[in-house]
Formats: structure tokens, sequence, C-alpha cells
């Protein structure tokens, strides 16, 4: 447990390092730059620009969790650690970010720039699952600048990529308002890295 307020969990060994690069495999060819979500808005797109995220990513078919046991295999686990049914889940992501990228600070629930429409259904996205695939030496953490890291030397929570190690943090409280002290951001990696995550989002209904 990292943090009581939001709820913030970390999971080590989570995958395996053939599962990390099975799904890096699976995404590498079909990354492209996503729009974003404007800061003051749940459901207005914006494209990318230098002062905002400029990562890559992929998003994998829902009917691949069908066709292939070892990506429905990690999915579930997913909604295990999260225990969020697996009907309530967004489909998998997996972002690439490389030494000059990096998402700055952002909400990730209420309205979804996957699907803005999915909010009036299933509410918003109640936690967020991010998986590091890939070690990450320098930079690439990701940073809640709301929540106190809890050590001397820390002045905010930040967690370090490490391959096979999962993130939860629930977006809204037990009580299923949002909490705005989930927001939280991407750090570059160090020069000549590239920092690897696959991400679920849980919808509250």
């Amino acid at each position: 447990v990292l943090s009581d307020e939001p709820r913030i969990f970390l999971q080590p060994g989570f995958l395996t390092e053939e599962e990390c690069e099975k799904l890096i495999s699976l995404a590498a060819s079909r990354l492209e730059v996503p729009l974003l979500r404007a800061a003051d808005s749940d459901f207005e797109l914006i494209e990318p620009s230098s002062e905002t995220a400029v990562h890559q990513r992929a998003i994998l078919e829902p009917d691949w969790e069908l066709e292939l046991p070892w990506l429905q295999s990690i999915v579930k686990r997913m909604h295990v650690f999260a225990r969020v049914p697996i009907q309530h889940g967004e489909p998998l992501h997996v972002g690439r970010y490389r030494d000059d990228e990096q998402f700055p600070l952002h909400r990730d629930s209420f309205g979804s720039p996957w699907a803005p429409g999915y909010v009036d259904t299933h509410g918003g996205r109640h936690a967020t699952m991010m998986v590091y695939l890939r070690n990450v030496s320098s930079g690439g953490h990701t940073v809640f600048p709301f929540v106190p890291a809890g050590a001397e030397d820390e002045a905010l929570l930040r967690v370090k990529p490490v391959a096979g190690t999962a993130l939860l943090f629930y977006n809204h409280d037990v009580d299923g308002y949002f909490n705005p002290l989930s927001m939280h951001g991407g750090c570059p990696p160090g020069p000549g890295e590239e920092k690897w995550i696959a991400q679920r989002w849980f919808y509250q209904r």
C-alpha cells in the first residue's frame, strides 16, 4: 500500500518478463499519437503538442482477449487485483515514452478520451491500473503531486518503472465520489531510454 488517500497499491512481479515482451511485441506495430482531453473539459479532445503528451500508444482490440489466451489471462488478473467485474474495463492500452516524451498532470476520471459516451452509461473511471513493461534506470516515474511520499527525502509520491510491477490507484473514493488527489502525470525517461506501460481503466458500472 503506497497511500490510503487516495488508495494506491503497488504489486511487484504482477507480470512475467515473457508477458511484458509479448505485450510490447503485440503493440509495437500499432503505435500512434493519441488525442488528448482538454484540462478543463471532460469531452473536448485536442491535438498533442510539445506542451502536452507526445507519447505513442496502441489500443488492443477487445476480440484479441478472446483469441489470445495469454492476453485473456493478463486482463483477468487485472480485474481480480482491482476487484472489478470484467465487463467494467476499457480495452487495454500499451504506451511507449521516449526520452523527450511525457504525460503532463491529468485526471483519469469523468469522461474518457477513448469513448466519451461511456460516462453516461458506465460512470467515471473508478480505477486505473498500470503495469510497467520495461525497467527504466533514470526518469520515467509516475508522479502524484498531492500525495506525500512518506520518505524524508521525497516531497511527493513517485513510482519508478520496474518491469512487471503493477500500479493500481482509485480515482474515486469508497463512496463513489471523484477524488482530486488522484491527479497524476508521467515523467519522461532518461536519455536513450524508453518507458513501456500497459494500462486498463475500470468503470464504476
